[in-house]
């Protein structure tokens, strides 16, 4: 294959790790080693998550070349729309309104492979944007802080053009049911591995949704903390629906002990990493029923601040052996004397490698 032909198969194929391996083999065999090799680790790395004992290392290995030729390997796009690299190539950025991404010059999106796209004047021109060719390069979105109505979400979701989004953040938005519902029924999202919808106004309805939509089994980050979710919701994130999910965040959701009870049933979350359930109205009958559930057994991080835990429920959270892997806890203990945080902190601190208390509650 020449490299004028694997780079078209790369610009057609954007999700396909194969054909940049094979362009890097390419460029192997072409003298050009180091780019080579920087592929191939970006590809590695983009299969792991944060919490792979590897991607340290891959991270380290893909600094180290970056350093020395990111104003080579990324001077096919200007300067103010350098987004970094993904899998090995120049990742393009735009901060603009919907009416700028629209109108922007065709030829400067063919520059780089995927696109993301941001601004608080997003909403302005959306419809051109979506129904633009340059929207078909677009692989994140981020409209955090917009008001992102559920009309704006319905373009999303009706757009052939969304097909290569990964990573949509539609958290602040004021997003009711009617625009999660929507957006959970796009048949184009197949692709879709981190979603953001965090301090909207969904309820339980829009999670029964997310069960049924195309990018459910491969969606690896979901962030649903600050709406209103209770333990049907919960019930459904449990259903093995949501195998592939890494990190789950339901902080400050309507969650309860029943919540928790539900979530906790089964095994259908069995690759998370991280949890957050701060401020999810659990007492220490929630908290027995999730040290005891075997779907933590791989999670390295657990947020469970905010919540009434009193220190009766320090020692079934150390005893619990589905907690063994946990590296980074963070928690407050209601209900403490003073005189006693020192030494159930320190019995914390020596379970786990780091230990976030409440800052209200002092030494």
């Amino acid at each position: 294959m020449s490299d004028e032909k694997a780079l078209l198969a790369i610009w057609e194929h954007p999700h396909d790790d194969t054909v940049r391996l094979i362009y890097a083999d390419w460029l192997q065999e072409n003298g050009r080693p180091a780019r080579a090799e920087f592929i191939r680790l970006q590809c590695d790395r983009a299969r792991l998550t944060s919490w792979d004992d590897r991607s340290r290392e891959l991270d380290a290995a893909v600094t180290v070349l970056n350093n020395r030729h990111w104003e080579t390997w990324g001077a096919s796009i200007p300067q103010r729309y350098r987004g970094g690299f993904d899998r090995g190539f120049p990742f393009g950025r735009m901060r603009a309104s919907g009416q700028r991404f629209a109108r922007a010059d065709p030829a400067l999106i063919s520059l780089a492979v995927l696109w993301r796209l941001s601004s608080t004047q997003l909403t302005r021109g959306w419809t051109k944007a979506v129904e633009s060719s340059n929207f078909v390069r677009v692989a994140e979105i981020d409209a955090s802080g917009t008001a992102f109505t559920a009309s704006r979400v319905q373009r999303v979701a009706d757009s052939q053009n969304a097909y290569h989004l990964k990573r949509v953040q539609f958290q602040f938005c004021g997003l009711n049911d009617r625009a999660g519902i929507a957006f959970m029924q796009s048949p184009h999202l197949r692709y879709l591995d981190v979603l953001g919808l965090g301090a909207n106004k969904l309820t339980d309805a829009t999670v029964t949704a997310m069960k049924g939509a195309c990018f459910a089994a491969t969606l690896r980050v979901l962030q649903l903390g600050g709406n209103q979710i209770g333990s049907d919701g919960a019930r459904t994130l449990a259903s093995g629906a949501f195998a592939n999910l890494v990190e789950l965040d339901l902080s400050g959701c309507e969650l309860g002990d029943t919540g928790i009870r539900e979530l906790t049933r089964g095994s259908g979350l069995p690759r998370l990493r991280y949890l957050g359930l701060r401020y999810v109205g659990m007492s220490d009958v929630g908290l027995a029923d999730l040290v005891g559930w075997s779907g933590l057994a791989g999670v390295k991080s657990l947020d469970l601040s905010g919540n009434s835990i009193t220190p009766a429920s320090v020692t079934p959270l150390l005893d619990s052996p589905h907690l063994a892997g946990v590296r980074r806890c963070q928690i407050d203990l209601s209900e403490t004397p003073l005189e006693t945080n020192p030494r159930i902190r320190a019995v914390l601190r020596e379970q786990f490698h780091h230990v976030v208390f409440d800052p209200r509650i002092r030494d």
